[in-house]
């Protein structure tokens, strides 16, 4: 059964908007925005600095942690060995299209030992109506098959550079204040399903967060593990790390 389209989706106009004065109706043009803020721009030049560093100094990273804010928020020294040489290529607001085409800087080119991927949240705000901008949330088959597409490749960059690649399940999220809350899980479960099998299918570690963190609902994030339903606290982060240490383990990645 094809999900419903987030509600005032079809409100969108399409660059127009009634206007109604006296007994007189007219169209206002309104042509909405003309660019795009890339929130993957923000640490570009950041990480091309030390992009730089890394391979001038001819160091292998053990691991390179590569996605959105959920990464960058996280204080990977806190959970994790001080003896590797971890990575961390996390940009707030990043989403899986900008991902795909900065994988390449941001982790082959750096050839890690392993490299961990979290993300696909951030392209679940394209279901949302956005009044600003007048343009309407996408269809949600649509955008799931997007964002399959996306995963894919970096899967094909990954597999085609000689890296391990551990792909991590979305987080759950429990947001009723935002717009589209019940078709942003509905789109996390069937994408955490694809990545299931895909990784399943080419051999990858698949690391399931999302069940451990999910409330009696099976879908939404659960109380005391985040402090506003969608970036992880510290108890959050250390259930994560939990998870991920042992997949990690198993994959013998730490010898």
């Amino acid at each position: 059964m094809a999900a419903s389209p987030c509600p005032g989706r079809a409100a969108a106009a399409m660059g127009l908007e009634r206007v109604t004065g006296g007994n007189m109706e007219k169209q206002q043009i309104t042509p909405g925005l003309f660019g795009q803020t890339v929130a993957a721009d923000t640490r570009r030049g950041e990480f091309d600095w030390k992009n730089e560093q890394i391979l001038a100094g001819g160091i292998q990273p053990d691991i390179v942690f590569i996605g959105d804010s959920i990464t960058q928020l996280w204080e990977l020294s806190c959970y994790f060995p001080a003896s590797l040489r971890i990575v961390k290529r996390g940009i707030s607001g990043d989403q899986m299209r900008y991902i795909a085409r900065r994988f390449e800087a941001d982790v082959v080119q750096l050839h890690p030992r392993w490299c961990v991927l979290l993300a696909g949240i951030n392209d679940s705000w394209e279901l949302e109506y956005d009044p600003a901008a007048f343009t309407g949330g996408e269809d949600p088959q649509q955008l799931l098959e997007r964002v399959k597409d996306y995963f894919d490749a970096v899967m094909q960059q990954a597999r085609d550079a000689g890296i391990p690649l551990v792909v991590c399940s979305v987080l759950p999220v429990n947001m009723p204040y935002r717009q589209c809350d019940a078709q942003r899980n509905e789109y996390i479960l069937r994408l955490n399903a694809y990545l299931r099998e895909r990784c399943a299918q080419q051999g990858l570690a698949y690391v399931d967060y999302h069940t451990a963190m999910t409330d009696s609902t099976g879908q939404r994030m659960r109380a005391g593990l985040t402090h506003e339903g969608l970036h992880p606290n510290a108890a959050g982060y250390k259930i994560m790390a939990k998870i991920l240490y042992g997949a990690l383990s198993e994959q013998k990645a730490f010898l």
